[in-house]
C-alpha cells in the first residue's frame, strides 16, 4: 500500500513479485502446500493494498484527460544517443555525483558495473537473484522501452528508474559481500575492501556537496528556480505570468517559496480571455505557452533569462 501511494509506477513491482513467487513455487518449491499458502497471503495483501489505493485509481480512470495533460511532457521526443546517455548518467550517479553537471569521462564507471551485473547473473544464489533481476528488467522495460519504441523523455528522469538503480546497488552489495567473505588476507578480500571503501567515500562526498549546494541537476525543470527568483525579486513591480502547461503549477509553487512579498503571480484562467492586471514592470513568463505568447502581442519582445 505504501508503495502504491508513493508512486503509481509501483504497480509493475506487484507483477514482479507475482512472477518471482510463481517461479519459486514451481521451480524451487519443496513444500507446495506451504508455497500455495504464501501465495494466498500475498494475494490478500495485494488485494487490500489495491482497495486502499482504489480512490486514486478512480481519479486516474475518471480524470484520464487531466492525467494526460499533466504527463504530456513525457511525450517530448529526444534522440536515442541522448536517451542512452541519460541512462548512463543514472547508473553512474547512483554511486557518485560530485557536481551538478555531468562529465562524460565518468562513464568509464559503467565498465565495473557491467562486470558486477555479469558476475551477479552468473554466480548469485537462486532464487533470490531472480527477484532482483526481474525488478531491474521490469523497470527498464517500463521506462526505457516506451522511449525507444514510441519516443519520449521519461528516461531523463532518474525517479522512474529508481527500482532498477536500487537493484544495481543490491547486486554490487552482493558482489562486495562475496569478496569480503573470502579468507583473511586473500587478494579478493583486499579488493573487496577497496571496492567497499571507494564507493562509500565517493558517495559520502557527493552527499556533502549536494547538501551544501543551492541546486542540483536532478531538479531538471526547477534547477534554476532560485536564480530566477533573485532576478524577479530585483524588479520594482514584477509580475510572473504562468502558462497553462503540464508543469506550470508545480513550477509556480516551487518559485513562490523564494519570492518577495511585492512580487505578484498571475496564472492563466481555465476559461475566458488571457488577461492580467496592468501597471506591472517587468513581466516574467513562466513556462509560456503559445496562447500566452499570442496574448502578449507580436510586437512584444520576449527575451529568455540569461543562463535559463
Amino acid at each position: 500500500m505504501l508503495g502504491l501511494y508513493s508512486h503509481p509506477l509501483f504497480l509493475p513491482m506487484i507483477a514482479v513479485q507475482a512472477f518471482w513467487g510463481l517461479l519459486v513455487l514451481f521451480l524451487y518449491g519443496q513444500d507446495r502446500r506451504y508455497g500455495l499458502e504464501q501465495v494466498r497471503r500475498w494475494a490478500i495483501s495485494v488485494g487490500f493494498a489495491l482497495l486502499a489505493f482504489s480512490p486514486w485509481l478512480w481519479v486516474i480512470l475518471t480524470q484520464h484527460e487531466r492525467v494526460g495533460d499533466l504527463t504530456a511532457w513525457m511525450q517530448r521526443p529526444i534522440g536515442r544517443p541522448e536517451m542512452l546517455a541519460a541512462w548512463g548518467r543514472h547508473l553512474v550517479e547512483t554511486f557518485v555525483d560530485p557536481n551538478p553537471g555531468f562529465a562524460p569521462g565518468r562513464l568509464w564507471l559503467l565498465l565495473p558495473l557491467g562486470w558486477v551485473l555479469w558476475s551477479f547473473v552468473r554466480a548469485a544464489p537462486r532464487p533470490g537473484a531472480w527477484l532482483i533481476l526481474s525488478m531491474a528488467l521490469a523497470y527498464v522495460g517500463v521506462v526505457l522501452g516506451p522511449d525507444l519504441l514510441l519516443g519520449g523523455s521519461r528516461s531523463q528522469q532518474a525517479r522512474y528508474a529508481l527500482p532498477t538503480l536500487l537493484a544495481l546497488q543490491l547486486m554490487t552489495a552482493w558482489r562486495i559481500g562475496a569478496a569480503l567473505g573470502r579468507a583473511s588476507g586473500s587478494m579478493r578480500r583486499r579488493l573487496g575492501l577497496g571496492a567497499l571503501t571507494l564507493p562509500l567515500a565517493l558517495g559520502l562526498l557527493s552527499q556533502i556537496l549536494i547538501a551544501r549546494a543551492e541546486t542540483w541537476s536532478t531538479k531538471h525543470f526547477s534547477a534554476r528556480t532560485r536564480e530566477v527568483a533573485r532576478l524577479v525579486n530585483a524588479g520594482e513591480r514584477p509580475l510572473v505570468l504562468a502558462g497553462d502547461s503540464s508543469v506550470s503549477t508545480g513550477e509556480l509553487v516551487a518559485l513562490a517559496h523564494h519570492l518577495e512579498p511585492h512580487v505578484r503571480l498571475w496564472g492563466r484562467p481555465r476559461h475566458g480571455e488571457t488577461t492580467w492586471p496592468p501597471g506591472y514592470d517587468p513581466i516574467f513568463l513562466l513556462t509560456p505557452t503559445e496562447p500566452l505568447r499570442r496574448a502578449l502581442g507580436q510586437d512584444t519582445e520576449i527575451r529568455p533569462l540569461a543562463g535559463t
